[in-house]
């Protein structure tokens, strides 16, 4: 414990604390389309603050009925769910605000500075408090009377003002490298798209093609659930969340056992060369299988086995994930909340394809270019990820 600092609990250190409403108190009768009381969800909880996206708003009069999850602007919001613990300070966009049923609120008293909490919630010391105490094997979450209990050191009132400037100038600092990274990342992606788009742009001597047409195979995963086990297996289920600009995305990747794996490939298994594409949620990506692994299909996804006749595997998915082939299936997305495109309109997408020795010298270009890409995208991810850890660093130094 730091000298001169008081300890308390977080429930002694607000005026009141709520979590939201069960979900039964907010149905589909209770949304409106008019900006009325904003409804502050899990997506909104950044780990970096306020993320003004996927805006839903209730009506005044449903308010009444829920008032106690009432949130004022300078509220601190915190998230229930995993990342538990994470908070934000509700900002002063809307005019009135209510949380959702996975959130909590802090009202603080006066003399206690809002941005200096919010600090030590976020900060390593509070977030060990919080994972300590999570419940649930699936959707892991903490509670209101855990928070609550959370205890939070806190010097004078000039000392938080003192402490929250310097972090803060500390911050933006950060903020501006991360930011300059992230652009960098954006700039480097967006220069393989092009080059991609310029490389895949038909001639006079490429063949159209429906996409059934140069498949042996266009299987749709099953819908169900797969049942996964906890440590990594030769049993990988690939998901769209795996998918990750053409290549597969492992440190998100869930393993079946032998005998779930056999459940999910009675209508294909799955091999080196084929391709895996997302079609719900985030479609429009994809990945070739490599060898080495039994791969399963998981929900959302869908298997393409390229007739290597007509048309390289490696061919294929770059034309899969180009900008001609991404328009054809964002024309088709017939979801109004999670996109999604059917299997039969993904069977009829348009591909152009030239002769096999031409769609070589395509793919060795390619390569080579998205090697440098890669590179470029694992410098930045490098910087923005050490932005984050001189963060916590820089927190972990102040509250523990």
């Amino acid at each position: 414990m730091k000298e001169g600092w008081t300890y308390k609990k977080l429930g002694d250190i607000a005026v009141s604390m709520a979590d939201g409403p069960f979900g039964s108190n907010l149905k589909a009768e209770h949304y409106t389309q008019n900006r009325e009381v904003r409804i502050i969800q899990l997506s909104n909880i950044g780990e970096e603050g306020w993320r003004d996206e996927n805006k839903k708003y209730t009506t005044y009069n449903h308010l009444e009925t829920i008032k106690r999850s009432e949130v004022c602007p300078g509220d601190i919001v915190i998230a229930k769910m995993m990342p538990a613990g994470r908070a934000v300070i509700c900002p002063n966009i809307d005019s009135k605000y209510v949380l959702s049923s996975d959130a909590v609120r802090v009202t603080l008293k006066e003399k206690i500075d809002h941005k200096f909490i919010y600090y030590a919630i976020n900060s390593p010391y509070f977030r060990k408090q919080v994972y300590e105490n999570v419940s649930g094997s699936g959707r892991v979450r903490t509670s209101l009377t855990k928070l609550r209990d959370c205890v939070i050191g806190t010097p004078t009132f000039s000392e938080q003002k003192r402490i929250v400037s310097r972090l803060d100038a500390a911050f933006s600092h950060i903020d501006e490298l991360k930011a300059n990274a992230e652009k960098q990342l954006s700039e480097a992606r967006a220069l393989f798209q092009k080059s991609l788009a310029k490389a895949l742009e038909p001639k006079e001597d490429w063949k159209f093609y429906h996409l059934q047409d140069i498949c042996t195979d266009v299987v749709d995963c099953p819908h169900t659930t797969p049942r996964k086990v906890d440590k990594p297996t030769i049993y990988p289920c690939i998901r769209t969340s795996e998918l990750r600009g053409g290549q597969i995305d492992w440190k998100t990747m869930q393993y079946l056992d032998e005998e779930e794996y056999k459940k999910r490939t009675t209508r294909i298994i799955p091999k080196e060369n084929d391709i895996v594409y997302g079609r719900e949620g985030t479609y429009g990506d994809a990945a070739l299988l490599p060898k080495g692994y039994c791969f399963s299909l998981g929900q959302r996804t869908m298997l393409l086995r390229p007739n290597v006749d007509l048309v390289y595997p490696e061919f294929l998915l770059n034309m899969l994930i180009s900008t001609h082939v991404y328009e054809q299936a964002k024309a088709k997305n017939s979801g109004c909340g999670v996109g999604h495109v059917n299997v039969k309109d993904i069977k009829v997408f348009k591909i152009y394809i030239p002769p096999l020795s031409e769609q070589q010298r395509i793919v060795e270009r390619l390569d080579a270019l998205s090697a440098h890409v890669r590179e470029l995208e694992e410098n930045q991810k490098k910087i923005i990820s050490e932005c984050d850890a001189l963060k916590q660093a820089l927190l972990r130094k102040v509250f523990e």
